[in-house]
């Protein structure tokens, strides 16, 4: 089912990114592709909007636009963020129909996803995930709390921000059987179980055995530092489609070499 006849990534932006992709599909006009193409920096979303919005937003309904002028059909897949959601304890989590939209990144993502509801074959996946980057210029969370717990740089983390994000390969794993399954609509891909940024980053060093004194905790304000308090998704519907068995955050952190 994939092979590179039939299957596009995205990972470009700008005029370039549209014209290049709008060129692949007239030319191989894949069954299959996957949109990895955004602007992830929360900070600069939040500072920029427009910037934001032409990338997360802008982008998407160019491919859209892209597929119905070749005039094809393909299942497409857009990778959204768990920052659409804004819980507000520990315990509570977030099904599919819910969204708190607490900053710009978070609504640039939530419009892409509107983006994609006007085409029918669309998978949303809203998630967060860690593990090591193939990218030497772009670093995963986990590859920047290593990388600066080695240089004994100062690390503040918030104790009030819970998530359950999930590493990388099996996030790859899961998108891809979802696929295979022809599924559409939205999903939570991550993790069976929250922590917090804080008690994350103390679990990364114990596993790379990283002996850090510069791990400070913080309490988080939304309004001071424009990140929402508690993204921890629900995923029972992601379970129940694939029926296999979630990995905890203890089995995604083991997966890290």
């Amino acid at each position: 089912m994939f092979n590179n006849k039939n299957l596009l990534i995205t990972g470009g932006t700008g005029s370039f990114g549209t014209s290049f992709c709008n060129h692949l599909l007239k030319k191989y006009k894949p069954k299959i592709i996957i949109n990895c193409a955004a602007l992830t920096n929360v900070d600069l979303c939040n500072e920029d909007f427009g910037l934001a919005y032409k990338n997360n937003v802008l982008s998407v309904r160019s491919l859209i636009e892209s597929i119905k002028s070749a005039k094809i059909n393909p299942h497409l897949t857009y990778i959204s963020t768990d920052q659409v959601y804004n819980n507000q304890s520990k315990t509570s989590s977030s099904k599919e129909s819910d969204f708190i939209i607490s900053n710009n990144y978070g609504k640039s993502k939530f419009f892409g996803e509107i983006e994609m509801k006007n085409y029918d074959k669309s998978l949303i996946i809203r998630t967060n995930f860690f593990g090591e980057s193939k990218l030497s210029y772009r670093k995963s969370f986990s590859d920047w709390l290593i990388i600066n717990a080695k240089k004994n740089n100062n690390i503040f983390l918030a104790k009030n921000i819970f998530f359950n994000p999930i590493h990388l390969d099996y996030l790859t794993e899961m998108v891809l059987e979802l696929i295979k399954k022809n599924c559409t609509g939205i999903f939570n891909v991550g993790s069976k179980d929250c922590i917090s940024k804080y008690e994350f980053a103390k679990l990364i060093f114990q596993r790379k055995r990283i002996k850090s004194k510069c791990l400070y905790g913080y309490i988080n304000s939304i309004e001071k530092n424009k990140r929402p308090n508690g993204t921890f998704m629900k995923i029972e519907k992601l379970q129940n489609k694939l029926n296999i068995k979630i990995p905890n955050l203890k089995d995604s952190i083991n997966h890290l070499s």
